[in-house]
């Protein structure tokens, strides 16, 4: 694209040293250049239509040069069409490598690399928000590794506060994305964060699954000094809005397969317990020792005695280590899978059966319990 550039840059220069003329662009980049062109056009065809004789230029010189200020116009639109349609097929095929990576710590190390792979930047940027911090997570500098790790190592320690004059905090605000022109001038940067990156422009975009913000991508060319324009802008955009899916994807993966975890556990635990009641011997014999055994373990419970915890149900004894653990009702809950209004019925049961008045005295009388247990398996067998 720089030679047509370059090649608008000069026919506006020659217009402007051969008449007065009321259009002004900038160097920022070709979306600038590509305005400038279409209102000199447009100032030359109203000269064509009614010529100021004061102007001095004959119709058929200015003919010649609107074609040639059009051939220029249009091929930096045929360019600029390329260039988002590469963007597109990047961004696109960046997600689906994204895709098939389960994790999700992966994924936030793998992100800023297809930033530079798959949009064309030479600086990519993963930050995240916590709270009202803003936290650099990873960073991706092209051939300059060490760089880029200094600089998620500054960031992550200095955790900026999403201030409401911050360009990030408005970001979030209105979520959509930004393109910065002028950082080290433009009052809304983190000033640290500039100076330490040497940012001269950048493109930024907000993180979003289910349009919550959750970080931040921001992106630049700052080893070629090419500035960034509308469709880096644009391109960023696309890319953080596919990747706020693929990101919140694997993380319902990655919970699903802990719960999948978890119930195969219970199940296998569920699968042990009734092979072995199955396998168990049934007869008067065995249901008269059962009924001693009940006899005295309803002794234990009258009194008070330690081995009253054994008339609990194993699900009663889980409730009760995650109450001697802390755990509310609602973590109990959760850990095990179950109502809270199950837990509170399960409470209500190991007081009765410890003879407790609160869940204190049940989980000091199960502690106990336990502790004199382990004693009594470590004392030596007599002789």
């Amino acid at each position: 694209m720089k030679p047509v550039i370059e090649r608008a840059r000069d026919a506006l220069a020659g217009m402007a040293a051969a008449r007065p003329s009321p259009v002004a662009w900038d160097e920022r980049g070709d979306g600038d250049i590509g305005t400038a062109l279409r209102r000199a056009i447009d100032h030359e065809l109203v000269q064509l239509r009614d010529p100021d004789p004061a102007d001095g230029v004959a119709p058929a010189d200015r003919a010649r040069y609107v074609a040639e200020l059009q051939e220029v116009y249009l091929e930096l639109c045929e360019l600029r069409l390329q260039r988002r349609v590469q963007a597109h097929d990047g961004v696109h095929e960046a997600l689906e490598r994204l895709r098939n990576i389960a994790s999700p710590s992966a994924l936030l190390e793998r992100v800023t690399r297809e930033i530079c792979g798959s949009c064309g930047f030479e600086r990519g940027v993963l930050s995240k928000i916590e709270g009202s911090d803003w936290i650099l997570a990873a960073a991706h500098f092209e051939e300059h590794d060490d760089w880029a790790a200094e600089f998620v190592r500054f960031g992550s320690q200095a955790r900026p506060t999403l201030s409401h004059s911050l360009l990030e905090t408005q970001m979030a605000r209105r979520r959509a994305p930004a393109l910065v022109t002028d950082a080290p001038n433009n009052p809304h940067t983190h000033k640290p964060f500039v100076e330490l990156g040497e940012v001269r422009c950048y493109v930024g975009a907000p993180i979003m699954p289910r349009g919550r913000v959750i970080g931040f991508l921001h992106a630049d060319h700052h080893f070629s000094g090419r500035p960034v324009d509308e469709l880096d802008r644009d391109a960023l955009w696309a890319f953080a809005a596919g990747f706020a899916y693929v990101y919140e994807r694997a993380v319902l993966l990655e919970r699903l397969r802990e719960q999948r975890d978890r119930i195969e556990k219970m199940t296998n635990s569920t699968a042990t317990i009734v092979s072995d009641l199955c396998e168990s011997d049934v007869g008067v014999e065995r249901l008269d020792r059962d009924r001693a055994l009940v006899r005295s373990r309803t002794a234990a419970l009258a009194t008070g005695g330690r081995e009253s915890h054994l008339l609990l149900t194993p699900r009663e004894i889980e409730v009760l280590s995650l109450m001697a653990a802390g755990s509310t009702n609602a973590v109990i809950a959760r850990e095990l899978f179950i109502a809270e209004g199950t837990v509170k019925s399960h409470v209500k049961r190991i007081l009765r059966k410890l003879n407790a008045s609160n869940r204190a005295e049940a989980v000091s009388r199960y502690l106990r319990s336990k502790i004199q247990d382990r004693h009594d398996a470590t004392l030596p067998l007599a002789s």
